[in-house]
């Protein structure tokens, strides 16, 4: 029996970019909050891609956790020193990682837009920075003030444009990157939360970018050949020819993947 439908066979010799997607995304709305909850350190993301590994949100050892904490808020509170060099030598931040699993590469495009909340004497600053391996912290952009608001529905913050830091872009597995947000302002031992309440207009604090796939066949990135065939009528068996090893996919007429098969020269039928 013949199907009539148009198909696309792609046969990739090389790497494949995935299109922008979700790499971490943290949902604090699932804090409890309560007498001494400011949410628990690590933080595992509640979404993470499946090709990377992402290290959970840590508070330093200057973070600290006086007093009642808020619901739908991950933080904590003694962010009470007045500078950023005085911040990070006190340990007063969080943290996360990102790292590529074995044979992949990412790249890191966006924080998006994200809601802060604090107390009336919590930190009034902050600052994003970055490091790659080991290397130093760099600082992301300026110095930003969290806003005055200290109710529950938060401050909102503008989302983070990062495609344009190249040491951010294209990053091999065995490396990893830490994101820092150090706080600092304090008129006390206030608090400050990555806030989901309902009442916040961002939720979530969610990272973008690209994930790219290991080589399928050769190492050279040169080298990578893309052959598309379009066909109307097919068997329920594609026969064809290649020279070598290559995967094969087939699309249906509304793009949607319907099969994909790893092939060589001595078998070169789907």
């Amino acid at each position: 029996m013949k199907k009539i439908f148009t198909l696309l066979l792609s046969f990739t010799l090389g790497t494949m970019i995935f299109g922008q997607t979700t790499l971490a995304q943290w949902t604090p709305v699932t804090m409890l909050g309560g007498d001494g909850d400011f949410g628990p350190s690590p933080w595992s993301a509640s979404t993470t891609d499946a090709n990377l590994t992402i290290g959970g949100l840590t508070k330093g050892s200057g973070v600290g956790n006086t007093g009642t904490g808020a619901a739908n808020g991950w933080g904590g509170t003694d962010f009470n020193i007045t500078t950023l060099a005085n911040a990070i030598t006190a340990n007063k931040f969080v943290t996360f990682t990102i790292s590529a699993n074995t044979g992949y590469k990412f790249s890191i495009n966006s924080i998006e837009k994200y809601n802060i909340r604090r107390s009336s004497s919590g930190p009034t600053k902050g600052q994003w920075q970055y490091k790659i391996g080991n290397g130093s912290f760099v600082n992301i952009g300026s110095e930003i003030t969290w806003g005055s608001g200290t109710s529950n529905s938060g401050n909102e913050q503008a989302a983070i444009d990062l495609s344009g830091i190249t040491d951010l872009q294209n990053i091999s597995s065995g490396t990893t990157v830490t994101f820092r947000i150090v706080n600092y302002g304090a008129s006390g031992t206030g608090s400050w939360y990555i806030n989901g309440h309902q009442n916040a207009i961002s939720k979530t604090l969610t990272i973008k970018g690209t994930v790219t796939a290991p080589s399928l066949a050769v190492s050279d990135v040169a080298k990578t050949k893309n052959i598309f065939l379009k066909n109307t009528i097919v068997d329920n068996t594609l026969s064809f020819q290649t020279k070598g090893n290559a995967t094969v996919r087939v699309y249906n007429t509304n793009g949607q993947l319907v099969k994909t098969a790893n092939v060589s020269a001595q078998n070169a039928n789907v």
